[in-house]
């Protein structure tokens, strides 16, 4: 790996664009950074567990309870 590449992994595009004296750091930007980074969100583990996951009973239909008509457009 490039020296370049090395800083700008390390330390950020603007410290490689000191240490390799560009004058512009879109040049830097151009040649030292890698567009292909993915960025985490660090909410992985909240998909992973199936402890949360709270199950529903089949019929959720209640004649009884009230919004249920309002809900399915009836007066």
């Amino acid at each position: 790996m490039e020296f370049g590449s090395q800083v700008c992994a390390a330390h950020g595009v603007h410290a490689a664009s000191r240490q390799l004296r560009h004058a512009d750091i879109a040049i830097t930007n151009m040649f030292y950074t890698d567009a292909r980074k993915r960025a985490l969100t660090g909410l992985g583990h909240l998909l992973k567990s199936d402890d949360k996951v709270v199950t529903l009973p089949q019929d959720q239909s209640d004649p009884n309870r009230p919004g249920d008509s309002l809900a399915l457009g009836g007066s």
